[in-house]
């Protein structure tokens, strides 16, 4: 970080200050999270909080996450990545879109449940831009298990033989069936 700072001040002939200089430290080693490691291993009570956010959706919303490995460590970044930037007062800047809240609203009762976790156990406020990203992790997973879900359809008719050979073939036409 200190390489890119000195470079901006170089280059550019930028004066920084340094709450400035924290400011860009702190987006850069945020941005890089994907890339290191070492935020998971600094947060202290990640592996509990994931932990007690796996045993809420699973006990209140029958949605388990235990064997979801990718989503697991992608939750440990980002969370480890949030309270930085909450401790710090830092904003995502991202556009809260709450026509996506109310399309989703499995998912933020869901987020609500792991905000008030994660909230409890850090002593902070999670404010509304770092609410929607957390939907979009548990709403993606959701949809992904949904997806992968076997659904059983039934299939009732009072119709001939003939015409409900074609109802089942235009079913099984519409629906792959190693799904359904």
């Amino acid at each position: 970080t200190k390489r890119y700072i000195d470079f901006i001040i170089e280059d550019f002939n930028i004066p920084i200050n340094s709450h400035t200089m924290f400011y860009i430290f702190n987006q850069i080693k945020n941005k890089q999270v994907y890339y290191d490691d070492r935020l998971i291993n600094e947060t202290d009570g990640i592996e509990e909080v994931i932990k007690d956010i796996i045993i809420e959706s699973k006990t209140n919303f029958d949605i388990d996450f235990e064997n979801e490995k990718e989503f697991i460590y992608a939750l440990k970044l980002h969370i480890a990545a949030l309270i930085q930037r909450v401790k710090n007062k830092m904003s995502t800047n991202i556009q809260v879109d709450y026509e996506h809240l109310r399309k989703y609203l499995f998912g933020c009762k869901m987020t609500m449940s792991a905000v008030e976790i994660i909230e409890k156990y850090y002593s902070l406020e999670i404010p509304m831009d770092e609410f929607v990203l957390l939907v979009y992790y548990f709403n993606g997973e959701i949809l992904k298990q949904q997806r992968n879900k076997t659904k059983i359809i039934g299939f009732v008719s009072s119709r001939g033989r003939a015409e409900n050979l074609m109802f089942i073939n235009q079913l099984e036409n519409n629906f792959y069936l190693p799904k359904y």
